[in-house]
């Protein structure tokens, strides 16, 4: 069975090189703080700008991202101090929820709640806190029961304030979103198995990846695993399993991929995509921290093995939909099981990864300020490979 598409993948042309990784992140770095302007950074050409000129705010590819990119590398000792940012950061939440409706600002990756987040980070103004927590409350009740626009993604900014500044209502914040997958969860008509329906974009969807649907939600929940009652845990991380081993296409030598959606109709004919939002890749990297389980064990190796020889994405380097992502999967594979060969083939990505931002910014002239979609995604990654470990930028890290 063909379970991965090779025209969106090309062949491996880069070779890992420890003091070229250190001299791109820096370069990236240096790019980014070299492009900046009154407003932020202008959103790049392949980040599909409505107008010349537009300026982005959120975290998944505007100005919030960049400066948490650039804050974290600096932190790490990656590059060296960058700007406090102060101007850029005053009146970002109300920038950005100018493009907003009002039932999406909640939103950790498009709107407030990362933004505050990241503001409370840079100033730990107590009232940032208040504003959150109502944030997050208000969130349990987004439709789309999916990671980039409701509860299941926001609530990590709980995760992160649990981890950083202790106070009990985020735990309890915690506890009622997990309690809130448990109740939505349905079963599936094609299936028979556990899964979420999202009304999304105006469409319900029972997506099954990291981006949109049932890995993704898990995800909050391996997160929060060391901050809640076991008792919230095992039935989602239970229906995880089922319904990916239920729905997997399995191909020769143990390789696994899943379609982005349980739809026989609307994937009927089609190969399904190899990258973070979307199939095996991204099904790794969120569910890397699932129990050492055989079961669990063969299903995270099965979806290594499709993102390794699928190879690098032809889309670009990307975290979110490029070979970076894929390289950040491999390194999550080599932190649960050990197995140094999972660490060679993730360092062999990044620098493909890393060649694909040099070979774009000699294209368009310039790189491309962005930390999902862009080059300072990337950045991490590489740092992290260097330092051999996989963390997910902003949600494993804040």
């Amino acid at each position: 069975m063909q379970i991965l598409d090779p025209a969106r993948h090309e062949p491996l042309a880069a070779a890992w090189d420890e003091a070229a990784a250190r001299a791109a992140v820096r370069r990236i770095a240096a790019d980014t703080l070299a492009s900046v302007d009154a407003d932020g950074w202008p959103v790049h050409p392949q980040d599909d700008p409505k107008a010349p000129g537009e300026h982005r705010h959120r975290l998944y590819d505007g100005a919030g991202g960049v400066i948490w990119a650039l804050r974290h590398l600096a932190h790490e000792g990656a590059i060296a101090a960058v700007p406090a940012f102060d101007t850029l950061l005053d009146g970002i939440v109300e920038r950005n929820a100018a493009a907003l409706a009002a039932a999406d600002r909640g939103s950790f990756f498009m709107g407030d709640t990362g933004l505050e987040l990241l503001r409370w980070q840079a100033r730990r103004e107590p009232a940032a806190l208040d504003r959150l927590q109502a944030l997050l409350t208000a969130q349990l009740e987004h439709p789309s029961l999916e990671p980039l626009w409701s509860f299941p993604g926001s609530a990590v900014a709980a995760v992160h304030l649990a981890e950083q500044q202790g106070d009990a209502r985020w735990r309890s914040l915690l506890e009622a979103a997990l309690r809130r997958l448990q109740q939505t969860l349905i079963t599936d008509p094609e299936s028979g198995t556990p899964v979420w329906e999202q009304d999304l974009y105006g469409r319900r969807t029972r997506w099954l990846g990291a981006g949109h649907g049932l890995a993704g939600n898990v995800y909050l929940a391996l997160r929060a695993r060391r901050l809640v009652a076991p008792e919230l845990l095992a039935p989602l991380v239970d229906a995880a399993y089922t319904t990916l081993a239920a729905t997997a296409l399995r191909g020769e030598g143990g390789a696994w991929n899943w379609h982005p959606m349980i739809d026989a109709a609307r994937v009927a004919g089609r190969l399904p995509l190899v990258q973070d939002c979307h199939g095996a890749a991204g099904i790794l990297a969120r569910l890397a921290d699932a129990p050492r389980t055989p079961a669990w064990d063969e299903l995270l190796l099965a979806a290594g093995e499709t993102t390794w020889r699928a190879g690098p994405l032809n889309k670009g380097p990307s975290v979110c939909h490029g070979t970076a992502g894929n390289a950040l999967a491999l390194l999550k594979l080599w932190q649960r099981c050990g197995d140094a060969v999972w660490l060679d083939r993730a360092r062999a990505l990044v620098a493909h990864a890393l060649a694909q931002v040099e070979t774009a910014r000699t294209r368009h002239g310039h790189g491309r300020p962005s930390l999902w979609t862009g080059d300072l995604g990337v950045a991490c990654v590489a740092w992290d490979a260097l330092a051999g470990r996989g963390r997910l930028p902003l949600l494993d890290v804040f």
